[in-house]
């Protein structure tokens, strides 16, 4: 009888170390939706703008990145003012109409020229952007190119390709940081159709 009340007494001991222990441990409804997360989700709530940087009205900030149509030189002071360090043009040598990459390197800032065409995107030219941004990661950059649809058109899939963004979800960030065109949104889907995702996230650029 002894024997069996002090096992009993154990039993009961046990029972409530256990759990004391793993009080407070259940997780809470906040935790748990943060942890199903996406590390790398952008939400539209996130684009800033638009902003005038002298004639140019149309720019807009998502995080370190900045999208305008064709800037000015009042607009490229105002990049540089603003922390921009890098300025990727977007638009073809035969639609240059003044000598940008000059005044750029003036301000002290890197020119980058890679031309996209609107209507049909290249995976060579978005694989250039990538690897500029990747080499330069978090770095303050301006991506324009006449009005700001191509830049947004690149974002668009650089969230679906890169962040796992829902495309429909992109496009509505594309819209925020230029996207007015319908040929462009066709580009950004055609694009997305024939170029398969990456097997692994895409690191935050």
């Amino acid at each position: 009888m002894q024997r069996t009340a002090t096992c009993i007494l154990a039993f009961m001991f046990t029972a409530f170390a256990v759990a004391v222990s793993t009080a407070g441990t259940e997780a809470s409804p906040k935790a748990t939706a943060n942890a199903s997360a996406k590390p790398n989700s952008i939400t539209i709530s996130e684009v800033e703008g638009p902003m005038s940087w002298g004639g140019v009205t149309n720019v807009t900030k998502l995080r370190h990145l900045y999208f305008a149509g064709q800037p000015d030189d009042a607009a490229l002071k105002a990049a540089h003012e603003a922390g921009v360090r890098i300025v990727i043009d977007l638009r073809a040598p035969q639609e240059l109409d003044w000598d940008e990459a000059s005044a750029v390197k003036a301000l002290d800032m890197k020119y980058v020229n890679v031309p996209v065409d609107g209507r049909k995107f290249s995976t060579e030219a978005f694989d250039q952007i990538e690897a500029v941004l990747v080499e330069n990661r978090g770095v303050p950059t301006l991506i324009h190119c006449s009005s700001s649809n191509r830049a947004g058109g690149w974002l668009a899939t650089h969230l679906v390709t890169q962040h796992r963004s829902p495309v429909e979800d992109a496009l509505a960030i594309g819209r925020r940081t230029g996207i007015t065109k319908d040929f462009v949104e066709t580009a950004v889907r055609d694009f997305l159709d024939a170029r398969p995702l990456p097997k692994t996230d895409g690191e935050t650029k």
